[in-house]
Parts: C-alpha cells; sequence; structure tokens
C-alpha cells in the first residue's frame, strides 16, 4: 500500500466541487442544535488550521508550479515544502476535508535536504493537484509517524476576497454546498 500511495504521488489528483450556492442564508433559527454545533465546528478547525498547530519552528509552505484548464474546471498543481521539521523521520500526510473528515493521503513521506516533500521509495516529489471551489479551502497535515512532529497548511486556490482601501475581506466556504 505504501508503494502504491507513493507511485500516485507523481499525478495525485484530489478532487472536490464546489456545488451551488445556497440562495439564502439560514439563520440561527434554521438550525438544530447539532447543526449549529457542527457549524462552529468547522468554523474554529478554519480558524485554527495552520501555524498555530504547527510543532514548533514547522511550516508547510506549498508551492504552486502550475495551473491547467479542463474542459469543465481549472486544476492548480502544488508541490509540498517543509521547513522545521526533522529530514530523518517518515511523514504521513492527510487533507482534513470541508467537512472536517480525515483522510489519509500518502505514507512514507520523507524530507530531502532542500526541504521538498517526497514519497519513498522512488523519491518522488509529493505532487498535489487540486480541484476547488471559489473560496474552498484546502487543508493539510504533515505528521510524523511518532505523532511528536507535525506541520499544517489551509490554502485556498481560488480565494473570494474585496479590498477596500487598508482594509481586505476574504470569504471561506465553510460547509458542504457554501451552506
Amino acid at each position: 500500500m505504501k508503494l502504491l500511495a507513493c507511485l500516485l504521488a507523481a499525478s495525485c489528483t484530489l478532487f472536490s466541487s464546489a456545488q451551488g450556492v445556497q440562495k439564502s442564508s439560514p439563520t440561527d433559527q434554521d438550525l438544530t442544535s447539532e447543526q449549529t454545533a457542527m457549524v462552529v465546528k468547522l468554523a474554529n478547525l478554519q480558524k485554527n488550521f495552520g501555524k498555530k498547530m504547527n510543532s514548533p519552528g514547522a511550516d508547510l509552505p506549498l508551492k504552486e508550479i502550475d495551473r491547467s484548464r479542463t474542459s469543465d474546471r481549472t486544476l492548480v498543481k502544488y508541490f509540498l515544502f517543509v521547513t522545521g521539521l526533522p529530514t530523518d523521520l517518515t511523514y504521513t500526510l492527510y487533507q482534513v476535508q470541508i467537512n472536517g473528515q480525515i483522510i489519509k493521503l500518502f505514507e512514507g513521506v520523507t524530507v530531502d535536504s532542500e526541504g521538498m516533500a517526497r514519497c519513498t521509495p522512488r523519491k518522488a516529489p509529493v505532487e498535489l493537484v487540486f480541484y476547488a471551489g471559489k473560496a474552498e479551502p484546502k487543508r493539510l497535515s504533515l505528521v510524523s509517524n511518532d505523532s511528536h512532529y507535525k506541520a499544517f497548511i489551509s490554502a485556498i486556490p481560488f480565494p473570494s476576497s474585496v479590498t477596500d482601501k487598508a482594509c481586505k475581506l476574504e470569504s471561506v466556504i465553510g460547509m458542504i454546498k457554501g451552506r
């Protein structure tokens, strides 16, 4: 399984779709207590995801290397880099879906001397290809197999923001279908 995951690293495609946007905004009265709790949980996940959760000194930058258009979507390709984590350990890469579900993407990830994340045993760079909706976050975590070292990143391939003078407002989809 490790080898298969690593062989897929050169062309891993993570598809997610942004379904339609809800036409009316829900109010607190429209939500059950369970739905309200889920909204709060997902909002806190987005708010706190990233550097605040990293091991001391760790960073997990993505470097965009390509955008390509298919017939119905734009794919954004990234290389994954790591700083501040030991290079002599093996890691697992996870994706945290918009609904909070955690998916294991790759086992056997190592970090080379330049900080590039690579799949063992081929040493191919970890290449991530995202399809995302406008304002949809892509959340990744890299965790050492002994769970002592961790790094997190939240990236938005297609941001939705407006700027007025010194003020910038960015929206982020917080739930499936933008609800």
